[in-house]
């Protein structure tokens, strides 16, 4: 009998999103894309946020475009900026490799996701 296996969500959602908006949706797992890891309750509430502000992006019949965190707070931008300039972390400073989990030593009055 065993366990009911959880997941595959997303790639429902992504095949519902792209019939009701003839828009390209990428699914990807949640621990690839925050840190190649298992997610921590901080990823999956911003995860759960982003999924939350794009379902209601779409139903006010806004696309093309992604939501992204600026300066700490959540927004929405237009899907070309993915392209645009280098995107650089200071991961010695902000990232411990071996724990795979985000330094918090000297991050006080720094925005939540160091901007």
């Amino acid at each position: 009998m065993g366990n009911r296996e959880l997941g595959g969500v997303g790639r429902h959602l992504r095949e519902a999103l792209q019939h009701h908006t003839r828009e390209r949706v990428i699914y990807q797992r949640l621990g690839y894309l925050m840190r190649s890891g298992p997610p921590d309750s901080l990823d999956r509430l911003v995860a759960r946020n982003f999924a939350a502000l794009a379902a209601e992006l779409i139903l006010s019949g806004k696309t093309g475009v992604l939501v992204s965190i600026q300066g700490g707070r959540y927004t929405a931008e237009p899907l070309e900026v993915v392209g645009e300039g280098r995107k650089r972390v200071d991961v010695e400073r902000f990232y411990n490799r071996e724990a795979y989990r985000p330094r918090i030593v000297g991050v006080m009055d720094m925005p939540m996701f160091l901007s």
